[in-house]
């Protein structure tokens, strides 16, 4: 029981945001560069004023891949298309913006003396226990997002920690037992694995019309900016070793082994030359940028981007008709002025027909999967797997254990005899047979050493309860409906 609850109690919270600092090293997991939100117009969902955005899923997507990895032996690429993480990611961004939208009518907010302190105080920044600012930049650079892309995301963290500091509570030791009574029940269950067919589905044009009609929203153009920009192209010149060296001896602390220890100037002298002249040609970038604002260069040309193929969030802050610094594009960087933004609108018919057309078929294979283990419960032929705990070890050949962890979950975490759990394109449906009750003796002896985890699960309930509650308070828009229906 312990070992489970130290091992899954983060999967059991309701809501998983997991510490921007927490996965600064893990860089990028998943599919890389792939843009999930193609089809949609910029935001993935809406929830009450927060809009949440693509680069906000590529995010949350690498840190539940990087925790999974962490927590689920032989966790693969594979295994997160089947269990569908972007949908989670996806989920979990809505959970927190539920409570980010609750925080912001109570008032609660994040300063940036709080950013700041946080980031200071940071092991991952940290060199003999100082606070290193080249590790930090490096860092949020092979995070692959921006400082203030990094910041933000920061910011929220911190204002849900401070929400749920605000929220939790210490349960008495009555609430306590019975609480520990309920958790150590042991189930006797059966089980039956239904795949989901794997025939074609025809799809009519009046279905697809219907369809379309009744979801349109969202399917949407993308917001496009239109662009006069000057793209400065690197430089290639000549660097003395000594300047190299003084380089690398400010910057040291970012070049580093495998096994985290720093690495020789030699070693490092590639890496170093191709930093140094980064900052070379930023240098000479802002030069011209400022000779460009002056009016001394003019643009050269012109460009429509979205966020499919630009880095748009250079954009976010800026005003129609205003030069933006240079930032790093394409190899060199890229002076930008925003002439005209096209906002998105709703695509015709024909422009959606493929993208409704897939998402179709993903809902009728789910709903086909449902009936198909509704169906399994009323006809139920299921194998007994014997007794249950929340800590059993994984004890089904079909199931990887991860997807065997989140049927305990299901299991444990409501009152029903029985129900079905899916997993991507298959479903467990079960049935408990008999029940375990835990003695007086057996619930004192865990009392101590459960109480922590026991406190941390009944505030995680709360949470729930809450979500639910602002889920009736908060409008939500989802426009992203998965991977693969993209």
């Amino acid at each position: 029981m312990i070992n489970w609850m130290q091992k899954h109690k983060k999967s059991l919270i309701p809501t998983i945001w997991i510490s921007t600092i927490a996965f600064v090293g893990a860089g990028f997991v998943g599919w890389g560069a792939y843009d999930y939100n193609k089809n949609r117009a910029g935001a993935i969902a809406k929830v009450g004023d927060i809009k949440i955005s693509n680069q906000e899923l590529n995010t949350k997507y690498r840190e539940l891949y990087s925790y999974f990895s962490s927590t689920s032996e032989g966790f693969t690429q594979e295994k997160a298309n089947e269990m569908h993480l972007d949908e989670i990611a996806a989920s979990n961004l809505i959970q927190e913006a539920l409570l980010l939208n609750f925080a912001k009518d109570l008032g609660i907010k994040a300063t940036k003396e709080d950013i700041a302190k946080y980031i200071v105080t940071a092991p991952e920044f940290q060199v003999d226990n100082k606070f290193n600012k080249q590790l930090y930049t490096q860092a949020i650079k092979n995070l692959g997002i921006t400082t203030a892309e990094f910041e933000k995301n920061l910011e929220k963290t911190i204002v849900l920690q401070k929400l749920m500091e605000g929220i939790s509570y210490e349960p008495t030791d009555t609430a306590l037992e019975a609480f520990l009574s309920s958790s150590l029940i042991q189930d006797r269950l059966s089980i039956e694995v239904v795949k989901q067919n794997d025939e074609n589905i025809t799809v009519s044009n009046d279905e697809l019309m219907k369809f379309w009609e009744e979801h349109k929203s969202n399917y949407m153009t993308k917001q496009t900016y239109e662009l006069d920009t000057l793209f400065v192209a690197p430089q290639t010149t000549q660097v003395d070793d000594k300047t190299l060296n003084e380089f690398f001896e400010a910057h040291k602390t970012t070049y580093r082994n495998e096994d985290d220890t720093l690495k020789s100037f030699e070693e490092a002298k590639d890496s170093v030359l191709a930093d140094y002249l980064v900052e070379f040609n930023k240098d000479e970038a802002v030069k011209t940028y400022l000779n460009v604002k002056k009016g001394s260069i003019a643009t050269d040309n012109k460009m429509v981007v979205s966020d499919e193929n630009f880095p748009v969030s250079e954009l976010e802050n800026a005003k129609i008709g205003e030069f933006i610094k240079p930032f790093e594009y394409n190899g060199g960087n890229l002076i930008a002025k925003i002439t005209k933004i096209n906002e998105p609108k709703v695509m015709e018919f024909e422009q959606a027909k493929t993208m409704a057309e897939a998402d179709f078929i993903v809902e009728k294979k789910e709903e086909l999967l449902k009936q198909k283990a509704e169906e399994a419960l009323k006809n139920f032929n299921g194998k007994d797997i014997g007794f249950i705990a929340r800590d059993s070890a994984n004890s089904v050949s079909e199931l990887a254990d991860f997807e065997f962890a989140m049927l305990l979950n299901d299991v444990f975490s409501n009152n029903k005899k029985e129900g079905y759990t899916i997993f991507g394109d298959k479903a467990i449906a079960y049935k408990i047979t008999e029940q375990k009750f835990p003695g007086t003796e057996q619930i004192l002896q865990y009392k101590d050493a459960l109480k922590g985890e026991a406190s941390y699960m009944m505030n995680s309930a709360l949470q729930n309860d809450l979500l639910k509650s602002l889920q009736k308070r908060y409008k939500i828009e989802r426009f992203y409906k998965g991977r693969d229906s993209e």
